[in-house]
């Protein structure tokens, strides 16, 4: 009997000890990736068809688009004529570095885009809602 409430005894010490919290390290560090970017290009999008080809992609059946799709053209606007300067185009692709906030809870980036920083926030895809 002694021999039992003494075993007992010790392996509540012994799980209350492991059960303590470790010291205050941050196993988290600030953590990073980069995004490649490539400009898609200059044809114009046709809104009816890339969302037919995505209901084909997910297996969606649509049922009523409240278009007719077979016929549909897109509307062809005239642009205004512009005097096209000899100035080259600055290259298109480039790599941002995404830094960690929250705990990575979201990953962010400042972008330049037309002269106005802008801070992009990554979706890393994970389900946790």
């Amino acid at each position: 009997m002694r021999f039992l409430l003494s075993f007992l005894i010790t392996l509540s010490i012994a799980c209350g000890v492991l059960s303590l919290p470790s010291g205050s390290k941050s196993q988290l560090k600030g953590r990073s990736f980069k995004v490649e970017r490539v400009r898609r290009g200059n044809e114009p999008v046709h809104g009816p068809t890339a969302l037919r080809r995505a209901y084909e992609k997910f297996g969606i059946v649509p049922t009523d688009l409240g278009i007719d799709l077979d016929d549909f053209e897109p509307i062809m606007t005239k642009h205004a004529v512009v005097e096209k300067k000899d100035v080259t185009e600055p290259d298109q692709k480039g790599a941002v570095s995404a830094s960690s906030v929250l705990g990575d809870a979201a990953f962010v980036s400042p972008v330049i885009i037309g002269g106005q920083k802008v801070v992009l926030n990554f979706d890393t895809g994970s389900a946790d809602l």
